[in-house]
């Protein structure tokens, strides 16, 4: 679970898997953004390993990343669909509209 703070002051928890996408507070209803990472997971510069030490693997931030990425390119496709889809139909009307006027005259 990935705690989140709304601009409202209100905290609420959501699924990891909104990480890096903008729900709406059960509050005021405003979009939020969820964080890639809880704070918890995210090391702070002064947990450095020492000299010698391993660091920890990085693998949950960057698989985050990668799926925030992922959702974010799957919702553009979709708007790009989306516009698409509108384009085309306005195009067919305006042909329709601009075929009955030359038919009448």
């Amino acid at each position: 679970m990935i705690e989140v703070v709304c601009i409202c002051k209100w905290r609420f928890k959501v699924q990891d898997e909104h990480a890096g996408l903008s729900i709406k507070c059960p509050k005021c209803r405003r979009l939020v953004d969820v964080p890639i990472a809880p704070p918890a997971l995210i090391a702070d510069e002064e947990e450095r390993p020492e000299l010698g030490e391993q660091p920890a693997p990085a693998a949950f931030v960057a698989t985050a990343d990668v799926q925030a990425l992922q959702a974010s390119i799957e919702r553009l496709v979709a708007v790009n669909r989306s516009i698409n889809n509108r384009l085309a139909w306005v195009v067919g009307l305006v042909t329709l509209i601009l075929i009955r006027v030359l038919l009448r005259g």
